[in-house]
């Protein structure tokens, strides 16, 4: 079984493709569950990842019936009650059950594992990347619908600690879209990373031809991929930005630009 990692910037469709390859028989995927510079990981912590592994893959949680590890993964559940929680011992418990089921990947995603790429291609040789390509301008649109409020532990609601308010808070970011870019390129060229770049637009403009690449890429049945991808992925908000920042491209800096007509293509920017 080889890993595989899903980064790229927030709200480039990191979420949205990996509950699509979840749904794959021959891939195993869980969302931010792995932070592989943090070892040591609080039990409140493991429990909302937990919950969200579930909602990825439904049949986990018993005892539903035909479930895809039944009775096994509430033992598994089990064993973490009452005692210390690390990290490395969940993820290779949950890697054993998974090969059980003979998947070809289990994989992970989280955006900031782009800044991660030198420390997980190290630690894991085989892995696949597959680095999530978005048009900034929906980026920069998408993180300021999005960050808004968070509902605390207590139940009080407050301004989200990543809320962008504005086109140029989102630009000024320390790991904005630009930053995110700039580290996969220059992860690509030291790491030789075996990767695949997964561009939005392409999924909206010929999703057929984009999920037989990524087939190829990933050596898994295509046609199984493209019943996943015609019936999860609607491309609700592509090109949002015309509506509700029809500006916005005036405003990104010259670096953006070049870097965005080099991935996007300059009839796109």
């Amino acid at each position: 079984m080889k890993n595989l990692i899903i980064c790229g910037c927030f709200r480039s469709g990191t979420t949205i493709l990996a509950n699509m390859l979840a749904e794959h028989p021959e891939i195993i995927m869980t969302s931010e569950m792995f932070y592989y510079s943090k070892e040591p990981i609080a039990k409140a912590n493991i429990a909302k990842k937990i919950e969200r592994l579930y909602k990825v893959y439904p049949d986990f949680r018993p005892p539903i019936p035909g479930s895809l590890l039944k009775d096994n993964y509430k033992k598994f559940l089990d064993y973490f009650i009452d005692r210390p929680i690390n990290l490395s011992e969940y993820k290779q418990k949950l890697i054993e059950l998974s090969e059980r089921h003979n998947a070809k990947y289990f994989g992970d995603k989280l955006p900031e594992y782009t800044f991660e790429l030198y420390r997980i291609a190290k630690k894991f040789k085989d892995a696949k990347f597959i680095f999530c390509i978005r048009d900034p301008r929906d980026v920069i649109c998408s993180q300021i619908r999005y960050y808004h409020y968070y509902m605390d532990k207590f139940g009080t609601t407050k301004p989200h600690w990543w809320t962008k308010p504005t086109i140029e808070a989102s630009i000024k970011m320390e790991r904005n879209w630009l930053a995110h870019m700039k580290e996969w390129e220059k992860a690509k060229k030291d790491l030789n990373l075996n990767g695949y770049e997964l561009r939005y637009f392409r999924l909206v403009e010929n999703k057929e031809d984009e999920v037989k690449q990524l087939a190829n890429f990933l050596e898994v049945d295509e046609n199984k991929l493209l019943e996943i991808f015609s019936k999860r992925f609607n491309p609700y908000h592509y090109k949002e930005w015309e509506e509700k920042f029809p500006d916005i491209t005036d405003k990104l800096p010259p670096e953006w630009i070049k870097m965005a007509r080099k991935y996007l293509g300059e009839d796109k920017i």
